[in-house]
């Protein structure tokens, strides 16, 4: 702080000539801490800011927050594949998932987007885990040298290596996955397909809807919640899967998610939002969340019931990113005109969305 400067190789940081920084940072080789908050300086070059940023090995991009508020920045991914869904356990492991026929992976490391080696070989829709070892991703169905169409793609990674894993069914596709913990797990799919995971194995579970189910999420193992196309919502109790009117919408909902069980929100196309302000008996119409009723919104996530986000559809004029801070929308600006098709954190300052042609936008 005021003009101290951290450098690998014997840098000085001072405040007109003292060896610490304000909020007790310390510059050493190799990777000191020198600025105002404690941000880390790595070796490799990166600059450490006012307010705690840090900066990654080789001069990265620097992701815990610079001078500034925080703001949406484009971070390259390496590929022009479509990516569908992100989740990951920490700010330095991220998971993404997608492909355009073919099965793509990648792993944030903190620093930069690598692909990673997995036995698919259809599209990933879908990504979750309830720990670092413990992560599912699904997808298409695959389809045999005949041209038949076998069963949809699950697999795994436990810390080490993907797997695949059996599915109980066939002929459909699998868009949403979402884990309580390593003995339970929910995807659900195409034709109202609702399987489980108990530890050991994926078994079906009655749906008793024939709607195409695109999101799955829950708080625990007795309150999930999946929807759909022509406004599907559907609940789990821990016992069965019952529906539930929605508030009067029949617009396709795309993703549901929420801080609580008290607070749950579903987002769909044509700009709709369903909100339930309680236990889920009482659905009700949410904001539109400021986005005009011919765009679609693809995914909604936040980090507590003040900080929301959605994601969806471009329009000619922009992005579609709204935040919800508990009382009122705002328009995220973005640094290119994307449509996005998923939205996830670790907090209000590590924010992450993805979409079309490799796109990853990254709020910190």
């Amino acid at each position: 702080t005021g003009g101290g400067t951290a450098t690998t190789g014997g840098g000085t940081a001072t405040t007109g000539g003292g060896t610490a920084t304000t909020g007790g940072g310390t510059a050493t080789t190799g990777g000191g801490t020198a600025t105002t908050g404690g941000g880390t300086a790595t070796a490799g070059g990166g600059t450490a800011n006012t307010g705690g940023g840090t900066a990654t090995t080789g001069g990265g991009t620097a992701t815990g927050g610079g001078t500034g508020a925080p703001s949406w920045h484009s971070v390259s991914t390496g590929i022009t594949d479509t990516l569908f869904c992100l989740w990951g356990s920490s700010a330095n492991s991220v998971w993404a998932v997608g492909g355009d026929g073919s099965g793509t992976v990648l792993k944030w490391d903190g620093s930069t987007w690598t692909a990673q080696q997995n036995p698919s070989d259809t599209s990933l829709y879908g990504i979750w885990g309830s720990s670092a070892t413990d992560v599912w991703a699904v997808g298409d169905p695959v389809f045999s040298a005949d041209g038949g169409v076998g069963a949809p793609t699950i697999i795994h990674f436990d810390g080490t290596q993907w797997t695949a894993s059996a599915s109980p069914v066939t002929g459909e596709s699998l868009f949403s996955v979402w884990a309580s913990s390593a003995t339970d797990a929910w995807a659900v799919g195409t034709s109202g397909t609702i399987v489980h995971w108990n530890g050991t194995a994926w078994t079906t579970s009655t749906s008793n809807t024939t709607a195409d189910l695109n999101g799955v999420w829950g708080t625990g193992p007795s309150d999930v919640w999946a929807v759909g196309t022509t406004g599907t919502l559907r609940h789990y109790n821990g016992t069965i899967w019952a529906s539930v009117s929605n508030g009067g919408s029949t617009t396709n909902l795309n993703w549901v998610w929420g801080s609580s069980a008290t607070d749950v929100w579903a987002v769909g196309n044509s700009g709709v939002a369903r909100h339930s302000p309680s236990t889920g008996t009482a659905w009700v119409a949410g904001t539109t969340l400021g986005i005009a009723s011919i765009t679609n919104v693809y995914a909604i996530w936040g980090s507590a019931q003040s900080d929301v986000w959605a994601v969806g559809a471009k329009t000619n004029a922009a992005t579609t990113i709204r935040h919800y801070n508990g009382t009122a929308l705002s328009v995220s600006a973005a640094p290119s005109i994307v449509t996005l098709f998923n939205v996830w954190g670790t907090s209000a300052t590590d924010v992450w969305a993805v979409g079309p042609n490799g796109v990853s936008l990254h709020y910190y």
